[in-house]
């Protein structure tokens, strides 16, 4: 009977072992944009059950048509924006070598919840063909113990607003949300104009005052993308807190809100 009751307590302890064992983990998230976008940013989510203090490793664009490269300015979240950190990146295959340590600041520790460590921007070739491009490691994943990598994807397809069957022409005037929400360095706001006209993009606090113009200027009718850097008109960076973006062209008018995190 002991014996029962010992090897019984065994197989629960290897049982807890194999399906109960936590892994850190890194996982890319995935964008779904038309063709003719040229920019887009994916993030990158830290989930680790322990202290992390290194990283190493590439990533890349896993594809066969591509047209997709890796933009070397990341944007970095807490804890890895104060990491000693050296990025290198290969023009051709795109990929870049990432590494980092927590030399004087906090480790990586999100205790089981998703953590934003940081973004990946793209740039996307006018020409780029319609694909799904797997955003992937190369070699092997220095990060945590036993890490557990979730690949990301980049999915361009062919424009669902077209008028007059003209491939690319919005039937629609659009403001998307900005991404990444909330945000440390800079985010990318993304519109859609049916008819050509002045138009502008303007970035106001709570109190309403202009902080930034992104866009005052006639333009032709189309998808467009402006990356805000963080920046006042005046080359300073805005405080944390909420604000908002507002887009005016041909008698129409969209207001949203994004948060800054400093």
């Amino acid at each position: 009977m002991n014996r029962v009751i010992l090897l019984s307590a065994v197989f629960l302890l290897l049982g807890v072992s194999a399906y109960g064992q936590l892994h850190d983990s890194l996982i890319v998230g995935s964008v779904e944009v038309d063709s003719g976008n040229t920019f887009v940013f994916l993030p990158v989510y830290a989930v680790t059950f322990d202290s992390v203090y290194f990283y190493a490793m590439t990533f890349g664009v896993r594809s066969e048509t591509s047209g997709i490269n890796i933009n070397p300015n990341f944007q970095y979240g807490w804890p890895v924006a104060g990491w000693t950190r050296f990025d290198s990146v290969m023009q051709y295959p795109s990929r870049i070598f990432l590494l980092g340590f927590a030399e004087n600041s906090d480790p990586i520790f999100s205790d089981g919840n998703r953590l934003l460590i940081w973004t990946m921007p793209f740039n996307i070739a006018p020409d780029a063909p319609p694909q799904d491009a797997l955003i992937d490691t190369f070699g092997g994943l220095g990060f945590g113990i036993n890490p557990v990598f979730v690949p990301g994807h980049i999915v361009i397809r062919y424009p669902t607003g077209v008028d007059n069957g003209v491939r690319g022409i919005p039937n629609s005037f659009t403001l998307s949300q900005n991404y990444p929400n909330p945000f440390n360095s800079s985010t990318l706001i993304a519109f859609s104009v049916p008819e050509a006209g002045y138009t502008s993009l303007v970035i106001y606090d709570l109190m309403g005052r202009r902080i930034r113009t992104l866009l005052e200027n006639n333009i032709a009718p189309g998808e467009y993308n402006v990356l805000w850097d963080g920046k006042d008109d005046w080359g300073i960076d805005a405080v944390s807190g909420t604000y908002f973006y507002r887009l005016t062209s041909t008698n129409r008018t969209e207001n949203k809100k994004m948060l800054v995190i400093r």
